[in-house]
């Protein structure tokens, strides 16, 4: 299941090669994507004839002898890509393989194209000089202020954390959360969403335990699964956000499989959460969400 459609990877089936050499690639080329893929379609295609007129001029001779070092990468890459797809789950994501090389070889002929066309217009450096310049301007104005990822929403959370537990606390949260508290917070973390990668089978093997133990008490209707949590599995803090417990949240897939089906399977029982009852020791936090101090359930264990 963590390789199927909705697993951690989805690797089941392997996709076509033409999706790996052709379509991702130009999917990525394509300029302004936050006008979607028709605007990456859209931008191709209004430089399609630029781009045509260039590579009638490139001397494909000459630039293939000058890329021959790259071309024995790029063989390489390629054997690896047959070999991962031919031994399925014995190497690592085939895609993985071409998808740099792939891009950059694209890229190379692209530039070569454009550079041509500039050439053949009898402009030269200056015109090139000048096409570089207005890029670099409006690609500048255009990603002023964009981001990859946005984690600013949750920063008064990490802070908190960070400033109510001892630099060597083991917290325990959903490992979608816990990813950033690990970052931004400093602290380590039981198990988090980058981490919890299946493809080395022995690694996997305890790592799905540790991710196991965790939904089963965060998810516990009882207050002894909690407390049992805490004596097995040495975490210090238990990260709670009540609006993952939310019927909303919960309506929704919690983790990717098989975990999903495992917390769902967990939530049908009635009753109310045992980390949202009062037994418990709590540190408030922003947002609602709040940390169980599992310090004193852990000693309680030990004496006895």
């Amino acid at each position: 299941p963590e390789f199927g459609p909705q697993g951690r990877l989805d690797l089941v089936p392997l996709p076509h090669p033409f999706l790996d050499f052709v379509y991702y690639p130009f999917e990525r080329i394509g300029m302004f994507k936050e006008w979607g893929l028709a605007g990456g379609i859209a931008s191709l295609v209004l430089l399609a004839p630029a781009l045509w007129f260039g590579g009638r001029g490139v001397n494909w001779r000459g630039l293939t002898r000058s890329l021959s070092p790259l071309g024995w990468t790029a063989l390489a890459f390629l054997a690896f890509y047959v070999v991962s797809r031919a031994l399925a789950f014995k190497l690592f994501v085939p895609d993985r393989y071409v998808q740099y090389p792939v891009n950059l070889l694209y890229a190379l002929l692209l530039a070569a194209c454009a550079a041509s066309a500039v050439a053949r217009l009898g402009r030269g450096p200056r015109l090139g000089a000048a096409l570089l310049a207005l890029a670099l301007l409006l690609g500048a104005l255009r990603l002023n202020g964009v981001s990859l990822y946005d984690y600013s929403s949750q920063a008064p959370l990490y802070a908190a954390v960070e400033a109510a537990t001892p630099k060597d606390a083991v917290i325990a949260g959903h490992p979608e959360t816990m990813d950033n508290v690990m970052t931004f917070a400093h602290r380590n973390a039981y198990a988090t969403f980058e981490l919890a990668h299946p493809w080395s089978r022995g690694y996997w093997v305890e790592f799905e335990k540790r991710l196991d133990a965790f939904f089963a008490a965060y998810y516990a209707r009882d207050e002894a699964a909690v407390i049992d949590f805490a004596r097995r599995s040495g975490v210090d803090f238990l990260l709670v956000e009540p609006d993952r417990l939310a019927p909303a949240a919960l309506s929704k897939s919690a983790f990717f499989e098989p975990f999903g089906s495992r917390i769902r399977q967990l939530t049908q029982a009635g009753g109310g959460f045992a980390v949202l009852g009062g037994g418990f020791t709590r540190v408030e936090l922003p947002q609602g969400a709040f940390l169980i101090d599992l310090r004193p359930l852990k000693a309680a264990g030990e004496g006895s």
